[in-house]
């Protein structure tokens, strides 16, 4: 089992593979995306993130049990996937595109 730091630094890689950053800032914005996902799996959480039309959108999302998708996936670590409460939905984004989390969790 990889630790979580190992995951961290998968994710650093992929955003810096994504955008050509520092890895010193793509390294903060992995892990601003662990403690997100960290934070959703305890309960629900408000957050914002840039759309790929360059729009932003906020969102509540949760990684609780009762929510999880059915089937396996092949992890990204580029990606957070998570249950949109308001939407009642899967929906996804890239790590890069993360902008803020509003105080942890609702």
């Amino acid at each position: 089992m990889k630790t979580f730091r190992s995951k961290i630094f998968k994710a650093a890689h992929q955003v810096r593979k994504n955008t050509g950053k520092k890895f010193s800032i793509c390294l903060i914005q992995a892990w601003k995306a662990y403690k997100l996902k960290q934070a959703m799996k305890v309960d629900k959480v408000k957050f914002a993130f840039e759309t790929l039309s360059g729009s932003l959108r906020y969102a509540i999302g949760t990684l609780q049990t009762s929510y999880q998708s059915k089937g396996n996936k092949k992890q990204n670590f580029g990606i957070i996937s998570y249950f949109d409460v308001e939407k009642e939905g899967f929906r996804s984004f890239r790590i890069e595109n993360l902008i803020q989390v509003y105080n942890g969790i609702i």
